[in-house]
């Protein structure tokens, strides 16, 4: 018995009010962190614009996409020009 401590009543006392209170402060931050991500998530999602109409002065563009190129694009003059302006630039 002569090892065993005694726990004093106002350090028994404290840890009874300390706990609960510890315990509440962290549900109540977890719930306003919560509340905080639903109204991120909530943000009002508008529609898209309406896609812009063709004026008549512009071109306009084909709808097919290009895979392979019938003629490849060549520098004015051939390779020599194009290895001349490289050297002169």
């Amino acid at each position: 018995m002569m090892t065993k401590r005694k726990f004093k009543t106002s350090a028994i006392l404290k840890l009874m009010i300390v706990i609960p209170l510890s315990v509440a402060f962290l549900i109540a931050v977890a719930s306003c962190a919560a509340s905080r991500k639903a109204a991120k998530t909530q943000k009002e999602i508008l529609p898209a614009p309406p896609p812009p109409s063709q004026t008549p002065g512009s071109k306009e563009v084909p709808s097919t996409v290009f895979v392979v190129v019938e003629e490849m694009p060549v520098f004015p003059g051939g390779d020599k020009a194009l290895m001349e302006f490289i050297y002169k630039n």
